[in-house]
């Protein structure tokens, strides 16, 4: 496929729902949050390897939502600093947002993982990799990071980064709440509208 014909089309997101916080959180403690099911897949394993890593007394907190199991054996060695919420309706989730600071989502393989948008939509930068689609709405160093796939380091280092220069995140937050716009399911549909009226012209 020649690339010149390719058209990329993120989707958008209920902003009514899925919208910031009308204040920030207090920085202390800094909170990450992952949203998706519980598997390797999404990169929850590299996850709570880079979680383990961070220096003790670190101070923040990790939490963790979606449906599935860990093995006993796993949750036996995380830290008392990772929080697990079980499966969340999608209010729960925006409310789990509005609490948190940044989105952390290692994922091996996706598309374009919705709930990145959904995240970004909350005023949350996000920590994605090259495989979870976050390029399609992340500007690398604005409003986020996109780490290599599976990189531990790269992972363990990015984290660090938001915790050690806190205020990295307001300065995130802030562009991101300007962008919102363009996550709207208008938006999507507006440039649909251009996609075809291009082609229309030709």
């Amino acid at each position: 496929m020649d690339a010149a014909k390719i058209r990329i089309n993120p989707f958008g997101v209920d902003l009514e729902c899925f919208q910031p916080g009308k204040v920030p959180p207090s920085l202390k403690p800094l909170r990450f949050v992952f949203a998706g099911s519980l598997q390797p897949r999404k990169g929850l394993p590299l996850l709570l390897a880079a979680w383990k890593a961070l220096p003790d007394n670190h101070g923040a907190e990790l939490w963790v939502a979606g449906g599935g199991e860990i093995p006993a054996s796993v949750r036996r060695g995380v830290p008392d600093s990772v929080r697990f919420l079980g499966r969340l309706a999608q209010t729960e989730l925006c409310q789990t947002f509005q609490q948190c600071h940044v989105f952390v989502f290692p994922s091996y393989f996706e598309g374009l993982a919705q709930v990145q948008i959904e995240a970004a939509a909350c005023g949350l930068p996000v920590l994605g990799t090259a495989s979870s689609g976050c390029e399609e709405i992340v500007k690398e160093g604005e409003t986020g990071f996109i780490l290599p796939t599976g990189d531990l380091e790269a992972l363990r280092a990015a984290l660090l980064r938001f915790i050690s220069t806190p205020e990295l995140v307001l300065a995130m937050r802030q562009r991101l709440l300007v962008e919102r716009s363009r996550w709207s399911w208008a938006a999507y549909g507006d440039r649909w509208m251009k996609i075809l009226d291009e082609k229309l012209k030709r």
